[in-house]
């Protein structure tokens, strides 16, 4: 699993496609998916350790598992309480070829994407 450190450094978004749909599809709050394609969140991803990675983002509670993917972020995702890899919802942050962070969203078969660029 090789680690991709330009993913490391503060990213704002600038541009989502079909998140809200993707939203819906994982169970999010009627609010949330309204405000979902209209958002331009910041994110701050940063090592903490060997072992840890730290996101910050404004947002719900959520219990995730993330892993290094062939140099991509894969963030499984579930409700509190309950096992992330069990479930069908999960971002996937890569750099582009531009520099660009691209995170993909996913729940079931409905996908969405938001592009971020470095601050």
């Amino acid at each position: 699993m090789a680690e991709n450190v330009a993913l490391f450094g503060k990213w704002e978004s600038y541009r989502s496609e079909n998140t809200k749909a993707v939203m819906e599809k994982a169970g999010a709050p009627w609010l949330a998916q309204k405000m979902s394609d209209k958002a331009n969140p910041t994110m701050t991803i940063e090592r903490i350790d060997d072992k840890r990675i730290r996101i910050a983002t404004k947002g719900s509670e959520q219990d995730c598992i993330a892993e290094w993917e062939d140099g991509r972020l894969v963030i499984y995702i579930a409700k509190p309480g309950s096992d992330p890899k069990s479930g069908d919802t999960k971002q996937i942050r890569e750099i582009l070829d531009n520099g660009e962070m691209l995170m993909t969203m996913q729940s079931g078969d409905v996908k969405g994407q938001r592009w971020f660029k470095k601050h």
